[in-house]
């Protein structure tokens, strides 16, 4: 929370967001992950995931006029992001939806600066979540191991703004996206007047930890 946003701009995604805006689209980031889905990939298998997965988010973009940047937040091969974003990336392409822009920054700084340009970010990632939340975006987040919930809580925003991985087998995914869609304005207004509060607990953690 207390990390500066970069104050260089990143050229292509910045106007990549800048050019679905002009086409009256709003741009959504997106990260998925391994870790976070693991039940439902252990439930129906990744290409199965991926394809419901696909179709829930195509949905929501022809719905709400939204265009998703994928966004890897762990680049290691293991972790899941870049196949199962890049997977994403080809099924959607499939199902005809073409306003995707995959997108891998390796800055967190950068992140957050990017993250702070979008609309909304739907995440399984708590770092890439924090990041979010931190510039200001509201956040859709796949929770695991009760992780988010706190995180939430600091904020005064509702759980209803999480979803559990198996609830990403149904039609879940498109009213949680649709419903965050709709109260994002006033979830970021939200998001930001509680900010310097958060920086201030974020804050006092350093100084206990270094005490």
């Amino acid at each position: 929370f207390l990390m500066p946003s970069a104050t260089e701009p990143e050229p292509g995604p910045e106007a990549w967001i800048a050019a679905m805006r002009h086409e009256g689209r709003t741009p959504v980031g997106v990260n998925l992950n391994a870790h976070a889905l693991a039940p439902a990939i252990a439930q129906v298998g990744m290409d199965r995931l991926i394809d419901h997965l696909a179709e829930q988010f195509r949905r929501a973009g022809v719905h709400n006029r939204l265009a998703f940047m994928l966004l890897p937040h762990d680049l290691k091969s293991q972790s899941g992001d870049v196949t199962m974003l890049q997977a994403l990336d080809r099924a959607m392409q499939q199902k005809g939806f073409a306003h995707l822009r995959y997108t891998a920054i390796d800055r967190p700084d950068t992140i957050k600066r990017v993250t702070g340009l979008l609309d909304l970010v739907i995440t399984g990632r708590m770092h890439l979540a924090i990041a979010s939340l931190g510039s200001g975006t509201p956040t859709l987040s796949i929770t695991y191991q009760d992780k988010f919930e706190g995180l939430y809580q600091h904020f005064g925003l509702s759980l209803d703004h999480t979803i559990y991985p198996q609830q990403c087998l149904g039609d879940e995914l498109l009213k949680k996206i649709n419903q965050a869609y709709t109260q994002r304005h006033d979830n970021r207004e939200c998001i930001r007047s509680i900010l310097p509060q958060v920086g201030i607990l974020a804050a006092e953690n350093l100084v206990m930890t270094h005490c």
